[in-house]
């Protein structure tokens, strides 16, 4: 990672827990923008550089600038032997995580749990990330035999249904991952697991 990338970082660590910092101490209703950014000693510019409001900066929800080079190399990252783990591994690392980590886990948790409506939030992320997504299940599908020989434009009805399935079954696990209060198993191997589970009984 080069001198830039680090700085970025640093400044997203520090917005995303002075946003944490900031609803625990006024609660979510009061917390404020500009309050956020007193906590984390920078500009209201420089917070919309890298989240579209506080509630994004929250749940650490932000937009990666991705050209097709970083998304081939998410795409490889995010292959494995069955395309279910795939596309839900390629959804989650296109999304970010939080850079945070687990420093701040049982906050963002307690946060959440009283005002769940935040998590509409990751719905709206992969709605504005719809193009990057749709395309890199596209080169997912283009790697598996049983979807290679489709259409450009078969491919391309296929990769926005596996969007729309896996984001559903990825807001499920982390709903269950919050009432669980972040101790639940892996949640893209839970998101995976939940797939499986209605095609299962469909082929039944």
């Amino acid at each position: 990672m080069g001198l830039r990338e680090r700085k970025r970082l640093e400044t997203r660590t520090a917005l995303e827990e002075a946003a944490v910092t900031v609803v625990l101490r006024d609660g979510f209703e009061h917390a404020t923008v500009d309050a956020m950014c007193a906590e984390a000693n920078v500009s209201p510019r420089t917070f919309f550089n890298y989240f579209e409001s506080k509630e994004d900066a929250i749940l650490c929800v932000y937009d990666e600038k991705i050209d097709d080079a970083r998304l081939t190399a998410h795409v490889r990252n995010s292959l494995t032997n069955d395309l279910i783990e795939s596309v839900v591994a390629l959804v989650v690392s296109l999304m970010g995580p939080a850079a945070t980590g687990r420093s701040h886990q049982k906050s963002r948790i307690e946060i959440i749990k009283k005002n769940p409506h935040l998590l509409s939030r990751h719905a709206a992320q992969i709605t504005r990330m719809n193009e990057h997504l749709v395309k890199g299940i596209r080169l997912l599908l283009s790697a598996d035999s049983r979807f290679s020989s489709d259409s450009a434009a078969e491919q391309e009805e296929e990769a926005e249904l596996l969007l729309a399935v896996s984001g559903g079954a990825l807001r499920i696990a982390v709903r269950e991952w919050i009432a669980d209060d972040g101790n639940s198993d892996n949640i893209q191997a839970r998101a995976a697991e939940l797939i499986r589970k209605v095609i299962t009984t469909l082929n039944e």
